[in-house]
């Protein structure tokens, strides 16, 4: 007696697993570490180095990194300032591997006598060969820092998007006022880390696999 395979649709639902659009929680677990980021405007000084805005310093959280509530605790320090005049830039952000984001949180740039220093209009894109080819996730507005009082500074922007990547473009084409200085606080990512292709192969030679085993073992009846 013939069976039917059921390899074709076993493999099918690998395919939509691997691709699936939901959109994911934003949870603590799912933050990336391990991101770096370089800027196209120079630091107003090395203590304002772009670096500063991916490695948590200043963040309530520093010891046990990830949650995305965390505060920023400082008025004055531990963020980006650039030493442009012009508030146009990009800042570039590589990822350890390749991850299904879900999530962008900002901490916008705040020091405590201007509020208005932080990134307003961006379009953010993303790469999945280090930033050769880029996609584009369209235009957001980024709020103006909330930091009021020390410690007092929670996110100022969550984006949801359902993208791989491992590598981030923020294209900054406006702050929200400052004529002199551009600055950002802190950028987390979240997401999963997307299998490599011979992790997904296996898996599916497994499938078709159980799949063989199982229409074998139903023909012998």
């Amino acid at each position: 007696m013939r069976t039917q395979s059921h390899a074709p649709v076993l493999l099918a639902l690998l395919a939509l697993l691997l691709a699936s659009p939901v959109q994911a929680a934003l949870i603590k677990p799912d933050f990336i570490a391990g991101v770096t980021a370089v800027n196209s405007q120079p630091p107003f000084s090395s203590s304002f180095d772009i670096g500063l805005v991916v490695d948590n310093s200043g963040m309530s959280d520093a010891g046990d990194p990830g949650d995305p509530a965390a505060t920023h605790l400082a008025l004055n320090q531990d963020q980006y300032v650039s030493a442009a005049i012009s508030p146009a830039m990009v800042t570039d952000f590589t990822l350890p591997s390749t991850f299904r984001l879900s999530h962008i949180v900002i901490w916008n740039g705040h020091q405590g006598f201007a509020t208005n220093r932080g990134i307003n209009d961006v379009e953010i894109l993303t790469s999945t060969d280090g930033g050769v080819s880029l996609v584009s996730h369209g235009m957001i507005s980024v709020g103006e820092a909330t930091l009021v009082a020390l410690g007092s500074g929670g996110p100022d922007h969550i984006e949801a998007l359902a993208a791989n990547a491992n590598f981030v473009r923020f294209d900054i084409t406006s702050n929200h006022g400052d004529p002199t200085f551009v600055s950002l606080r802190e950028v987390r990512f979240y997401g999963t880390l997307v299998p490599e292709p011979s992790t997904a192969i296996l898996l599916g030679l497994g499938l078709v696999g159980v799949a063989s085993l199982s229409g074998r073992r139903t023909g012998r009846r």
